[in-house]
């Protein structure tokens, strides 16, 4: 039946009353072309990185608390393997195809991207936060111009099992001598490795084990300093003191340790498996975390990076470990420095 009306010659047909059916699938369709606008209209950041430790704490803390204050962008955080991170970034930079919002390492690899342009320069509002030691990482040498939001200091140390300790009634060593016999003492019982220290990412060798426990025997600042002004060179004395250190530590490793990545060994000492692990301020929740997970509870303990001998100033390496910056090539700047901001 035609739903028109004939009303009279010479006027429109008025509309047949609305059926109490068709109001509701109106209503439903109304509301649902609401939510796939608000669905469409909402901005998508991605956030690049190299710290899939990390993936948990973005997920549950962190981009809840964003998204919470603007509820308009959602943020996803997209961790890339650490030792692939830096290629591939520059590979989906050099080609429009990177995020959003970049995870920057510090210093010079900052300073390349700033000079390829692929990073916004950032203004003093967004920074107002942070003094300028602080964004010194991320910031031109002339100090005139910052990239990347200055968001994580790390410091070095070395993490031990307690129960392992008191178990075979050891104490944490303060100096290398005494650190040498724990680890002997640990072998000698043959129940789990004594060092969790892998060789095959590399980097823990150069940025854990070289500038986590090498400070101590060129005498930290000083020596660096001396580096860059051409006072001091890598063969002086307390360098190769460093370097003989690292070499000192092969039989305290895992037998497997050349194939060993840094997730393995972090998984042997949270698991309970190995006495020490030399590693820093960026490895603590995930220890905790993983303890749980495996269900193996883990006592933590930590000492510092031992000395030569006893009185000695001890050097604790603390350095910028990452900063976050906005993508210049972004369609999505507004939203990405919203969360800058």
């Amino acid at each position: 039946m035609n739903r028109f009306q004939t009303t009279g010659k010479g006027r429109l047909p008025a509309p047949a009353p609305e059926s109490k059916q068709h109001r509701r699938a109106l209503a439903t369709a109304c509301l649902a072309c609401a939510c796939w606008a608000g669905a469409v209209s909402a901005q998508e950041l991605i956030l690049e990185s190299w710290r899939k430790d990390d993936q948990i704490f973005w997920d549950k803390v962190l981009i809840p608390a964003f998204q919470r204050l603007h509820p308009e962008i959602r943020l996803q955080f997209k961790p890339e393997e650490p030792l692939a991170y830096d290629s591939r970034l520059e590979a989906r930079l050099t080609t429009r195809r990177a995020g959003d919002l970049i995870f920057c390492r510090p210093f010079d690899a900052s300073v390349r991207m700033q000079a390829k342009g692929y990073l916004l320069p950032l203004s003093e509002e967004s920074l107002k936060n942070f003094n300028p030691q602080s964004r010194r990482a991320w910031t031109t040498d002339d100090g005139s111009t910052t990239h990347c939001m200055p968001v994580a200091y790390v410091m070095h140390g070395l993490f031990y099992n307690k129960k392992i300790l008191r178990d075979l009634k050891l104490e944490p060593p303060s100096t290398w001598d005494q650190f040498y016999q724990l680890l002997s003492h640990v072998a000698a019982s043959q129940s789990v490795t004594p060092l969790a220290l892998g060789t095959a990412d590399m980097w823990e060798s150069t940025q854990v084990v070289f500038t986590g426990l090498g400070p101590n025997f060129w005498e930290g600042e000083k020596a660096r300093q001396g580096l860059m002004d051409g006072t001091v060179k890598f063969t002086d004395p307390g360098f190769l003191r460093a370097w003989q250190m690292m070499a000192q530590l092969k039989p305290y490793m895992h037998p497997q340790q050349n194939r060993m990545s840094n997730g393995d060994t972090q998984l042997l000492f949270a698991t309970g498996n190995a006495a020490v692990y030399p590693s820093g301020s960026w490895d603590i929740d995930f220890l905790r975390s993983t303890s749980f997970a495996y269900k193996k509870p883990l006592e933590l303990g930590v000492f510092k990076p031992p000395v030569e001998h006893e009185g000695q100033a001890c050097h604790i390496s603390v350095h910028p470990d990452f900063g976050i910056g906005v993508n210049k090539n972004s369609p999505n700047q507004a939203a990405a420095l919203k969360f800058i901001a």
